[in-house]
């Protein structure tokens, strides 16, 4: 088989190194690498492919499942969208909080199955806040911006986009570790009494910013996850196996995952 290879233009030293280093070890006759933006992705999308392999967001999956249609081309879309978790009361919430801030705070929240909120009961919220503080501070210590395991986003498209997600949601931003353009640093921030028609619940964040989504109990939990596109990933804590039993034969996504991260 041959494959022709298009990175993202956007992690553009990934391309460099995809272009620079793949055709040393294999054949670039068989795995030849293409380069470039939007012209280039759709001079590739009129040619007759065999299969087509898309990762990204939802808009261009739309493009290229639309261009694939012309040659009756099969297609996989692996794209992201806004991955939810629910926390039971039951569930250790340390542990919890240990979990999600790994999660999220992987590559700066720049992962397609990265927690993009949460959900619990408000009593839920305010007792996983504490624990979120303290594993931050045990992962990254007291100043975020100074850890080197903390990942800078992507560029100052991503950054503004961000920035004003965090700063036009209504809700209550209960841990902020700050931001700094000059640096592409963004501090991991958490919102809580967000609402549905908050910034931060109209697109899939990919970043740094973690909402509190306070539901009533389980079942309005699944009801929203259910109103909305079927997401790539669906997180569920707790230590009752009826809580997640019932989570996960009412719900639709990708994966789903028990107490733990991905």
């Amino acid at each position: 088989n041959c494959v022709v290879i298009k990175p993202s233009e956007v992690s553009v030293a990934s391309e460099k190194l995809i272009r620079d280093h793949l055709n040393k070890y294999i054949p670039a006759d068989c795995f030849p690498v293409v380069c470039g933006g939007p012209a280039e992705t759709s001079s590739l999308l009129k040619q007759r492919f065999d299969y087509i392999f898309f990762t990204g967001a939802t808009n261009i999956g739309r493009i290229v499942m639309k261009a694939a249609a012309e040659h009756i081309t099969p297609v996989t879309l692996e794209l992201g969208g806004k991955s939810p978790t629910f926390v039971d009361a039951s569930s250790d919430m340390q542990l919890v909080a240990n979990r999600v801030i790994a999660n999220k705070a992987f590559n700066a929240g720049q992962a397609c199955i990265s927690y993009d909120y949460i959900m619990c009961t408000k009593e839920t919220q305010e007792r996983l806040i504490e624990p979120m503080k303290k594993a931050i501070e045990r992962f990254f210590g007291e100043d975020m911006q100074e850890s080197e395991s903390f990942s800078r986003i992507i560029n100052d498209r991503h950054f503004d986009r961000l920035d004003s997600i965090k700063r036009s949601s209504k809700g209550r931003l209960v841990i902020d570790n700050g931001a700094d353009k000059s640096d592409l640093y963004m501090g991991l921030a958490v919102i809580a009494d967000v609402d549905a028609s908050d910034s931060c619940m109209q697109e899939e964040i990919f970043g740094p910013i973690l909402p509190l989504v306070p539901v009533k109990n389980l079942q309005e939990a699944i009801d929203m996850i259910n109103e909305r596109e079927k997401p790539l990933a669906a997180y569920v804590f707790s230590k009752d196996s009826s809580v997640i039993r019932e989570f996960e034969e009412n719900t639709t996504s990708g994966a789903i995952v028990v107490n733990d991260s991905s």
